[in-house]
């Protein structure tokens, strides 16, 4: 499992919602 992969991308689409 890549967790690092995952976190990532949670991160990514968290930063676009806080974003809109």
């Amino acid at each position: 499992m890549n967790l690092d992969s995952l976190s990532l991308a949670l991160y990514l689409k968290s930063a676009t919602w806080l974003t809109i």
